[in-house]
């Protein structure tokens, strides 16, 4: 028996140290596998690795936080091979798979975001970056990757994205001005009203050297904006006065900002049209007071004309007919009535007023209109006007002004001169038709009156605004005359309407309804009887011509009163002595005394069956054109003529 050799205490020793090292090794191996374990299971990443033979997947491992991001344990992922495409939203599943072949051929692709369905139901948001792996032959053996969930992100993302959508479809769709230059004057931001109203976009404006000029071209005034903005930042409420692409000179008021970087941000209304309004309401109001100082000086100016009408009246019916003298009172006659016509037009002008209607033949008053109008201008005239136009009731002042502007307009529209054509017709309407560019009117006749020039022609875009307050393309008009005309037309019960083209010219259409012709056209001036009549009015001139001009027509019983107080107390007078008035003329406006519409109403109370007649200048007055709803049996308005005042006496007497 052989006897082994026992080792060497040294040799133990070494073999014992082998051991040791070793078991330490394998000892840090675990625990570094442990923590390895430990750190990855705590994230919420986790990775997954694909291998590969022949270009086929073989195997896939995912590792253990896969149940964090998932749901599903790694041995459900690897018990089913499809579950990770399963996950994956079924709107995304090609997107995914296009990116797996796209790997799987090899290519390096940024990571893959998309969403999937956890286990428990929850729609997460994950992000896959995928890491490939090739042999030295260059042949993808396999690929890892990293799982993490982007929830978080894409949410945030989300927020913010909706955030700034909402901003900029309000800053694209807000009804003011935005805009934003930074410090090298470049335009940053430049919203759709911004375009709107100034006509250029973004790149235009940063085509230029310095954008600013184009909306002040003025470099004192650029340097004033630039140092107002720098300086003041916030500066809100300052106006500014800008031009568009066109030319045209804006007024807008401008807010400015300042932020952090040095961008200025500018947000703006544009407020020309305001500043027009305020200007044209300015200009509306000093109407307004020339209106009410026009009403007074009309009263007192219609009262010096009835006189003057009055004695040219009863001067002209002495005169033989025919003769020199009588033409010139004939002539003289019309011309009191043109100035009272110019004191209708002013009234009408400035405040309106209810039309005073009075049966018309109109071709004379076209006549005369047209003649007082075109009297030093370079433009002819041509009537085309038939015998047997019917008559119209109507405002002759209002209805004159109407046809004075008609043919103005027409005059400026040919300013190298021209012809005006002026025509009228009788028409029916029935209630189906309409009338051209307006409202209609009730089915009835009309006559219908045509003042057509060959000028420029209205623009499209300009005729439905033509008829507008305030609308006006001349620089100095102030776009009430074919206002004011359309309101008078209505008040009539007719219509304004117009017919244009460019460069063919215009045509104004007046429609006014017909009245039943006068069955003599003479003018009587016979008294209606015995009559006894009171005439008041605070005028002595007035006084004298009415009473001449009533005793010329045949009334020979006639007293007269200054006042309210006076004229009560002679009716009472003649009531008591058994011979009352047969009416009374009464002047609506009493300076310092009682007037016709205070007096009206207490002779009602001393005699309900009282008639009377209101006269006044202020034609304009309610009470002049409802007389009958104020007592009053018929009206006069000075300056009256003859037969005026004796129709108006007879009508009343019956």
């Amino acid at each position: 028996m052989v006897k082994k050799k026992r080792p060497a205490k040294k040799e133990i020793a070494g073999s014992v140290a082998g051991t040791t090292g070793r078991k330490q090794a394998e000892e840090a191996l675990q625990e570094s596998r442990e923590r390895y374990r430990r750190i990855t299971e705590g994230l919420t990443d986790y990775f997954y690795t694909v291998r590969l033979q022949d270009g086929q997947v073989v195997e896939t491992t995912h590792g253990q936080a896969c149940e964090v991001v998932t749901g599903y344990t790694k041995e459900e992922f690897a018990d089913n091979p499809n579950l990770w495409m399963n996950m994956v939203v079924a709107e995304e599943r090609d997107q995914v798979l296009e990116c797996v072949q796209r790997i799987l051929a090899g290519e390096n692709i940024p990571p893959i975001e998309h969403r999937i369905v956890r286990k428990d139901g929850q729609i997460r948001w994950i992000s896959d970056i995928p890491i490939l792996q090739f042999d030295p032959q260059g042949r993808l053996i396999s690929y890892d990757g990293v799982i993490k969930d982007i929830t978080t992100r894409k949410r945030a993302e989300e927020v913010l994205w909706n955030s700034e959508a909402r901003f900029r479809t309000l800053y694209e769709n807000a009804p003011v001005l935005i805009d934003g230059f930074d410090n090298s004057g470049r335009c940053t931001l430049w919203n759709q009203e911004c375009e709107k109203v100034f006509g250029w976009t973004m790149d235009e404006i940063n085509s230029q050297d310095e954008p600013l000029a184009l909306f002040y071209p003025d470099p004192d005034i650029r340097r004033e904006v630039i140092d107002s903005v720098t300086s003041q930042p916030g500066n809100i409420f300052r106006e500014w006065h800008s031009l568009t692409k066109d030319g045209k000179e804006l007024t807008v008021l401008w807010a400015n900002f300042q932020l952090p970087d040095g961008m200025i941000i500018n947000i703006g209304h544009d407020i020309t049209e305001r500043k027009r309004l305020e200007e044209e309401q300015q200009r509306v109001e000093k109407l307004e007071s020339v209106g009410l100082l026009a009403g007074g000086i009309a009263h007192n100016f219609n009262n010096v004309l009835t006189s003057i009408l009055g004695n040219i009246s009863l001067a002209r019916t002495e005169a033989a007919p025919g003769s020199q003298i009588h033409e010139s009172l004939e002539q003289a006659e019309k011309a009191a009535l043109r100035a009272k016509d110019l004191t209708v037009q002013l009234l009408t002008f400035s405040k309106g007023g209810a039309p005073v209607k009075k049966l018309a033949s109109l071709p004379e008053l076209l006549r005369d209109i047209v003649s007082f109008a075109l009297s030093s201008a370079d433009v002819k005239c041509q009537f085309s006007l038939p015998a047997d136009l019917w008559q119209a009731e109507i405002d002759q002042g209002q209805v004159s002004q109407v046809i004075h502007n008609l043919v103005i307009n027409a005059q400026q529209a040919m300013p190298a001169g021209g012809s005006i054509e002026i025509s009228a017709e009788n028409i029916a309407l029935s209630e189906t038709q309409s009338l051209g560019r307006g409202l209609p009117v009730i089915a009835g006749d009309y006559i219908r009156i045509a003042v057509a020039d060959h000028g420029t022609g209205i623009p499209r875009d300009h005729l439905e605004k033509i008829f507008d307050p305030f609308f006006t393309t001349k620089p100095k008009g102030s776009g009430l005359g074919l206002a004011t005309s359309f309101s008078i037309a209505r008040q009539h019960g007719g219509h304004l309407s117009v017919e244009s083209e460019p460069g063919a010219g215009s045509t104004f259409y007046l429609y006014l309804p017909a009245s039943a012709p006068k069955q003599d056209k003479k003018e009587a001036i016979e008294a209606a009887g015995k009559a006894r009549i009171l005439v008041m009015s605070d005028e002595k001139a007035v006084r004298d011509v009415a009473g001449r001009m009533l005793k010329y027509i045949g009334y020979q019983d006639i007293e007269f009163a200054a006042d309210g107080a006076e004229a009560i107390k002679l009716y009472k007078a003649a009531l008591k002595s058994g011979h009352p008035f047969s009416v009374a003329v009464l002047d609506l406006i009493i300076v310092g005394g009682m007037g016709g519409e205070v007096t009206i109403k207490k002779l009602l109370k001393i005699d309900p069956g009282v008639k009377a007649i209101v006269s006044s200048g202020y034609i304009d007055d309610p009470v002049i054109a409802n007389y009958s709803e104020y007592g009053f049996s018929g009206m006069v308005a000075k300056p009256y003529t003859l037969a005026e005042l004796g129709k108006a006496v007879r009508d009343v007497i019956g």
